[in-house]
């Protein structure tokens, strides 16, 4: 039996019109027909690599679209269950997968030609507990919007030179640092199956808290060994109108309340510079908790009264007073200085005005 190098895990809901592009991306990458030799030297054939679609209730005829697939590509598996969000359906497709590394896909975006077999270069050469990389951000029209990797340079890191890189999973040592690249999702990643079983690393559901992505591979880094870097953006992801983050979020303050103790559980007695980036980090989720009010479209009566809901929160404002010689701009210090005096009605106005530019 030909051992399985990589299961490629992919969430499908109400995803049709984009899901065969997305398989394509992975299935013709040159590696279907015949052994392919990656940019590392390494062969690999169509049988080491198996794609898992998990079709999470989907309702406008993905589902039927992956049994398709399946038939297609003999490497495609399908699993259909009910609605339950995206990370129950990554957590049902590691639960099925059998290869030796694990990567995640969403089905509405899509691979650079050619990243599958760098891919499975780097598994080989690499061996370590997580691989990561970089990816672009594409407009629904193609356009190149962004061309994003980590700021390090590539090769394996272990023992104290992986210190920087765990740390920088939590956060960046300045507040509201939005200009140094960041990259967390669990997209941009090869995560060694067996390192994830002995962790019981698995996702948490977004439905119960914010940024999970974030808490996965933060978790992640923290209990690996040895981490890779690679300086190539492989993942395409398509940034489309009306996306999740430019919707308003219900209960946004509370869920962002429970992925810090989830952060303060990881980390339970954190070293002085892990306590400095949980603050920042902190600080970063109540932020966006109070851009949530402002940018929604309701009368600035209820939002300043949610935004003095949020600046209200005691471990922000002790955050928030621990960090004054941490901002890096001039916008950074007025935003931190408007949260520690509380300055709500200001703060909405401000950002109004300004669009949140």
């Amino acid at each position: 039996m030909t051992d399985i190098l990589l299961s490629v895990i992919i969430p499908v809901y109400n995803t049709q019109k984009d899901l065969t592009r997305c398989i394509d991306s992975v299935m013709k990458d040159g590696t279907v027909s015949s052994a392919t030799e990656s940019v590392t030297g390494a062969t690999f054939t169509p049988g080491e690599i198996e794609v898992i679609l998990v079709d999470d209730g989907s309702t406008d005829g993905s589902g039927a679209l992956c049994d398709e697939l399946s038939l297609q590509y003999p490497s495609v598996h399908v699993i259909h269950k009910e609605n339950g969000g995206i990370a129950s359906a990554r957590n049902a497709g590691m639960a099925r997968a059998r290869g030796r590394y694990f990567a995640f896909l969403d089905s509405d975006d899509y691979l650079k030609p050619g990243s599958v077999a760098m891919w499975i270069g780097w598994i080989r050469q690499y061996g370590s507990d997580l691989i990561r990389f970089g990816f672009c951000k594409i407009s629904e029209t193609g356009e190149l919007l962004e061309d994003r990797t980590l700021p390090y340079p590539p090769g394996r890191y272990t023992g104290a030179a992986l210190k920087e890189l765990k740390l920088d999973s939590i956060y960046y040592k300045h507040v509201l640092d939005y200009r140094t690249p960041r990259i967390l999702s669990s997209c941009t990643n090869l995560y060694r199956s067996s390192f994830l079983k002995a962790h019981d690393l698995k996702f948490r559901s977004e439905r119960e808290i914010l940024r999970e992505e974030y808490l996965f591979v933060t978790s992640c880094m923290q209990a690996a060994e040895s981490v890779a870097v690679c300086d190539v953006s492989c993942y395409c992801y398509v940034q489309r109108r009306g996306s999740v983050t430019q919707h308003y979020i219900p209960d946004m303050p509370e869920r962002s309340r429970r992925l810090m103790r989830e952060y303060q559980t990881l980390l339970p007695n954190p070293e002085r510079e892990q306590a400095i980036r949980m603050d920042n980090f902190y600080i970063d989720c109540m932020y966006a908790c109070i851009v949530n009010e402002c940018r929604e479209n309701r009368s600035s009566r209820k939002a300043v009264h949610e935004i003095r809901s949020v600046l209200a929160d005691a471990q922000l404002q002790e955050a928030l007073r621990r960090s004054r010689n941490r901002t890096s701009t001039a916008k950074t210090r007025v935003i931190v200085f408007l949260m520690r005096h509380r300055m709500a009605l200001v703060m909405y106005r401000l950002y109004r005005l300004t669009a949140g530019k």
